[in-house]
């Protein structure tokens, strides 16, 4: 498989929408900011995450999927991943799917919900 973990995914998946800092991907994701960092640091060694330094503060850094070889490298194992996902669903005729999109869905709405409220306590 491509060697990373949900939460992985979910990372790679929100910096799609464009670069992110640490506390940023912490705050989406529940994570702390130490926990975002060591995980920025095995997606980056993985070739799916670069840190880029921002132009008018050099403190701040912020995280990015990467473009060219490095976005082709990174996404290599994409298509087995894919294929197993298929082979996994094969075995489930559209009711089932439906009913475990559902439940996927009020588990989402869960967490997001548990997130929000820890953040605001």
């Amino acid at each position: 498989m491509i060697g990373v973990n949900p939460t992985d995914l979910q990372c790679i998946q929100l910096l799609q929408g464009g670069p992110l800092t640490a506390g940023e991907l912490a705050r989406r994701t529940g994570l702390t900011t130490a926990a975002v960092t060591t995980m920025v640091d095995r997606l980056e060694r993985a070739g799916f995450v670069i840190r880029t330094r921002d132009t008018a503060d050099r403190r701040r850094v912020s995280r990015r999927t990467p473009s060219g070889a490095g976005q082709r490298r990174g996404r290599a194992g994409i298509p087995a991943l894919v294929s197993a996902w298929r082979d996994l669903m094969g075995a489930y005729d559209i009711r089932d799917l439906q009913l475990i999109a559902g439940f996927l869905g009020q588990v989402e709405e869960a967490i997001d919900t548990a997130i929000r409220r820890h953040r605001d306590s």
